[in-house]
C-alpha cells in the first residue's frame, strides 16, 4: 500500500504535468489566433483585388458596349440616310410620273385604260422592289441583332471565365 504522502507526491506531479500542458495549450491558441488574423488580412486583400479586377473588367465590357452602341448608331444613321435618299428618288420619280400622266390623260382620253394598266404595272414593280428592299433591311437588322447577342454571350463568357479563373486560382 502506498502512503498518503506518496499519493500526494504523485498527485502534485500530475498537477505539474497538467500545468505544463495548459501552458503549451495557451501558446498553441495564441499561434492559431495569429494565423486566423493573418488569414483574415489575406482574404480581405484577395477580395479587394478581386473587386478591383471585376470593376476593371466590367469597365472594359461597358466600354465595348459603348463602342458597339456607337457603331450600331452610325450604321442606323447611314441606313436612314440611304433610305431617305432612295425615298427621295422614288418621290421624284412619282412626281415625274404623275405630271406625265396628267398631261397624257388630258390630251388623250382614249388611251386612258392603256395608261392605267401601264401605271399599275409600274406600281406593282415598285412595290415588289420596295418589298425586297424592306426584306433586305429586315434581314440586316436580324443579322445585326444576332451578332449583338453573340457578342453579349461571348462577353459574359469571358467575364464568367475570368471570375472562375480568379476563384480557382485563389483556391
Amino acid at each position: 500500500m502506498t502512503t498518503v504522502e506518496e499519493r500526494l507526491s504523485r498527485l502534485e506531479g500530475a498537477y505539474e504535468q497538467v500545468g505544463e500542458r495548459l501552458g503549451d495549450l495557451a501558446v498553441t491558441v495564441g499561434r492559431i489566433d495569429e494565423k486566423v488574423d493573418a488569414l483574415s488580412v489575406s482574404i480581405d486583400t484577395r477580395f479587394d483585388t478581386l473587386r478591383s479586377d471585376i470593376d476593371r473588367r466590367f469597365g472594359a465590357v461597358d466600354a465595348r458596349f459603348d463602342t458597339l452602341r456607337s457603331d450600331v448608331d452610325a450604321k442606323f444613321d447611314a441606313l436612314r440616310a440611304d433610305m431617305d435618299k432612295r425615298f427621295g428618288a422614288v418621290d421624284t420619280r412619282f412626281d415625274t410620273l404623275r405630271a406625265d400622266m396628267d398631261r397624257r390623260f388630258g390630251a388623250v382620253d382614249t388611251r386612258f385604260d392603256v395608261l392605267r394598266s401601264d401605271v399599275d404595272a409600274r406600281f406593282d414593280a415598285l412595290r415588289t422592289e420596295m418589298g425586297k428592299r424592306f426584306d433586305t433591311i429586315q434581314e440586316d437588322f436580324r443579322a445585326l441583332r444576332n451578332q449583338l447577342w453573340i457578342m453579349n454571350i461571348a462577353l459574359w463568357t469571358v467575364v464568367v471565365g475570368g471570375l472562375v479563373a480568379v476563384f480557382l486560382g485563389s483556391a
